[in-house]
């Protein structure tokens, strides 16, 4: 099987994404410290960015290719979320997790992952990860234009919305799924993307969920760790542009990602 090729993509910054959440999983061979003992030195080290502790039980939830699977469990998932409740550690006696509802770009994701990755590390020890997972959950709202109605044919390449444009099913369809499970140069990417009914200024509208997770198995080692998540993050970049038309790419509001950086300069 040979790994997708997926055309270059400039790197810019979405002014109105449909990014929903962003969660990046790294799994590992259980430690039973982690289900015997309360992680207090990792509390510790994580504490000013994640002052909230919640400690849960019953249910694990993993993703394997874009696809969650929940799993009764007696084990504790201990959770520490920010301040603000936008930012939420997850951890597990065989996996730790980050997951975001403000992500801006993928620097300041990192900023926020890898000192918590750092901090499991140095409490833990693990020899090796046997599985880092990167995941987008995209939800785009169908505009409305007075002038003329638009279709997801306007916005999606014609792979992607498929049924969803054509004008006399579209409207009849009541359940469909679209599940992909690509190889790429650096481990698989799950992709799913389906259509349903979304909420848009208090009237019910359509929505297009684009789901993508990439995903790396085996020995992984602790210090390929962010250079793996850079280049999962370059290709679900690259597929999320593929997905789009001209216009659809447009309608988010790409900015460069350097004239910004600039222009912060300049304003700073």
């Amino acid at each position: 099987m040979s790994a997708i090729k997926l055309p270059d993509c400039p790197q810019v910054t979405f002014e109105e994404p449909p990014l929903q959440e962003v969660v990046c999983q790294l799994r590992f061979h259980q430690i039973l410290k982690i289900v015997t003992m309360m992680p207090a030195d990792f509390q510790d080290l994580i504490r000013k960015e994640f002052p909230v502790h919640v400690q849960e039980h019953g249910v694990q939830v993993a993703v394997a290719g874009g696809q969650p699977i929940m799993a009764a469990t007696n084990e504790p998932t201990w959770q520490f979320r920010s301040a603000d409740d936008k930012w939420l550690v997850s951890l597990a006696s065989s996996f730790i997790a980050l997951k975001t509802t403000a992500y801006s770009d993928f620097d300041g994701f990192l900023n926020q992952l890898l000192p918590v990755v750092q901090a499991f590390e140095t409490t833990y020890q693990p020899p090796f990860y046997v599985r880092v997972g990167l995941r987008y959950v995209n939800r785009w709202v169908l505009p409305r234009e007075e002038d003329r109605p638009i279709s997801w044919s306007d916005l999606l390449n014609p792979y992607i919305a498929g049924w969803f444009s054509e004008p006399v099913l579209r409207d009849g369809i009541a359940e469909t799924r679209h599940h992909l499970i690509l190889q790429t140069e650096r481990g698989q990417i799950g992709c799913r993307y389906s259509r349903d009914v979304g909420q848009a200024d208090g009237t019910s509208a359509e929505q297009f969920t684009l789901d993508f997770d990439h995903y790396a198995t085996g020995q992984i080692a602790c210090k390929d760790i962010r250079g793996l998540l850079v280049d999962s993050n370059s290709i679900v970049f690259r597929l999320f542009c593929w997905c789009l038309t001209d216009q659809g790419y447009h309608s988010l509001k790409p900015r460069d990602k350097h004239r910004g950086e600039e222009d912060n300069e300049v304003q700073g």
